[in-house]
C-alpha cells in the first residue's frame, strides 16, 4: 500500500509541476493536500491483510523507512518532517491553535494566518525527490522479498 500512495504522489507531483497548476489555487490546494496525506500515509501504521503479520510487516517496513531517513541529507530530512507535520498539525488535526485569527466585536475574524500554504514550485521539486527516493527503496526491498520468495518455493 505505501508503494501504491507513493505512486499517487508521483502523479500528484506531476499535475502539480504543470505550468497552468499553480495559476488554479483550488487546483494547487487539493493536490497539495492530497500529496501531504498520502505522503503522510507511508508513515503511519496500519493494518495487514493477515493479522499474524502485523508486527512482522510493520517492523521491517518501520526498519527500511529508519534506515531510509537516517540516510537523507539533511534538508531533505527536514522537508520530510515539514510534510509530516503539515499533516498532523494544519491538514489532518487543523486545531485552532495553529491559527492565528483574531475577532472584532461582532465576533468576525479582522486578521490572522493560516500556517496552510500550497506547495510553491520549489517544494514540489523536494517533495518529488523525496517520493523518488522512497519509491525507489520499496521497490528494491520489494524485488527483495519476491527473490527470497521465489527462492524459496522452488
Amino acid at each position: 500500500m505505501a508503494f501504491d500512495d507513493l505512486l499517487y504522489c508521483r502523479d500528484y507531483v506531476a499535475k502539480l509541476m504543470e505550468p497552468n497548476t499553480s495559476k488554479d489555487r483550488v487546483i494547487n490546494s487539493a493536490l497539495t493536500i492530497a500529496l501531504i496525506v498520502s505522503y503522510a500515509r507511508v508513515f503511519a501504521s496500519s493494518n495487514t491483510i493477515g493479522r499474524k503479520y502485523k508486527e512482522e510487516v510493520s517492523n521491517k517496513f518501520g526498519a527500511l523507512l529508519n534506515h531510509w531517513k537516517r540516510n537523507l541529507p539533511e534538508l531533505t530530512h527536514s522537508f520530510h518532517t515539514q510534510l509530516l507535520k503539515k499533516r498532523d498539525e494544519v491538514i489532518a488535526h487543523s486545531d485552532a491553535c495553529s491559527r492565528n485569527y483574531r475577532s472584532g466585536r461582532d465576533k468576525t475574524a479582522l486578521f490572522g494566518n493560516n500556517p496552510y500554504v500550497p506547495f510553491d514550485s520549489d517544494e514540489v521539486i523536494w517533495a518529488n525527490e523525496l517520493i523518488s527516493s522512497l519509491l525507489n527503496v520499496i521497490s528494491k526491498e520489494q524485488s527483495n522479498v519476491a527473490k527470497i520468495l521465489s527462492e524459496k518455493n522452488t
